[in-house]
């Protein structure tokens, strides 16, 4: 029975720390951007939840229209479901980064 405990106190902890606002238990906090991009007037652009279908080619337009590149974080299922519009994220000049399988 101890070990259940363990365990439940291992995910609290690994909970609490994902939720708390700066939070470095799980690793740095980058909140700003290296002085040359600033200097540049660079912004970071992340985009989650996707790929969608309906949504995804309208950033990606509007993205270009404006000549920003941006970092797509990708739910895994979705990414397996729409893998052309991966592709073409990354055809685009954009990164994509895991934001889970399922969300």
């Amino acid at each position: 029975m101890w070990k259940a405990g363990i365990v439940i106190v291992n995910h609290l902890i690994l909970t609490i720390a994902g939720l708390v606002p700066r939070s470095a238990i799980l690793g740095p906090n980058v909140t700003r951007l290296p002085d040359d991009a600033a200097r540049r007037g660079e912004v970071a652009i992340t985009i989650d939840d996707g790929p969608d279908p309906e949504v995804t080619p309208q950033v990606l337009d509007i993205l270009d229209r404006h000549q920003a590149k941006a970092t797509f974080f990708c739910i895994g299922l979705r990414a397996k479901q729409y893998p052309e519009l991966c592709r073409e994220i990354v055809q685009r000049g954009h990164a994509i980064e895991n934001h889970s399988l399922s969300h």
